[in-house]
């Protein structure tokens, strides 16, 4: 485990001692550069835990637990650019700008991990199905098509 703050890390632990526990997966040093827009993928399934930087596969690792161990004290809230609150490491939040944030509720493959950074070609009609449930079991959904235009 490093203290880079050029890497991305994934937690789904508590925040003390976690790195004992198999909790913390976390990119080599000096993944990321500064004052340039890179897409950052995470991807979870059960205990493996792989992440993309810019479409390509730089860090897969096995958490001990497959479920995300939430602290019994926890208010159970996901949490993005947020310091870890460690007492060693990871005290601040992430500083600069974040775009396109999404989470589905299943892990997509490398293929649509690779379409996400752009390896579609420009206008392609795409299509996003969007499904939402209450705690009633209530259900709604939503269509939008759109096009893809890469900016270079």
């Amino acid at each position: 485990m490093n203290n880079n703050p050029l890497a991305v890390t994934w937690s789904s632990g508590t925040n003390v001692s976690n790195l004992n526990e198999g909790n913390v997966i976390q990119t080599p040093p000096y993944t990321l550069s500064l004052n340039q827009w890179q897409q950052i993928v995470i991807r979870k399934e059960d205990k493996q835990v792989d992440i993309f930087i810019d479409g390509i596969l730089v860090t897969t690792a096995q958490l001990s637990e497959g479920a995300i161990a939430w602290p019994l004290t926890s208010e159970k809230k996901f949490s993005l650019a947020k310091s870890m609150g460690h007492p060693d490491m990871y005290n601040s939040n992430y500083q600069g700008l974040l775009d396109d944030i999404a989470i589905w509720n299943e892990a997509l493959t490398d293929d649509e991990i690779n379409q996400l950074y752009g390896g579609l070609p420009n206008n392609t009609i795409q299509s996003l199905t969007i499904t939402a449930y209450d705690k009633a079991g209530n259900e709604g959904s939503s269509k939008v098509d759109f096009f893809i235009n890469k900016c270079n």
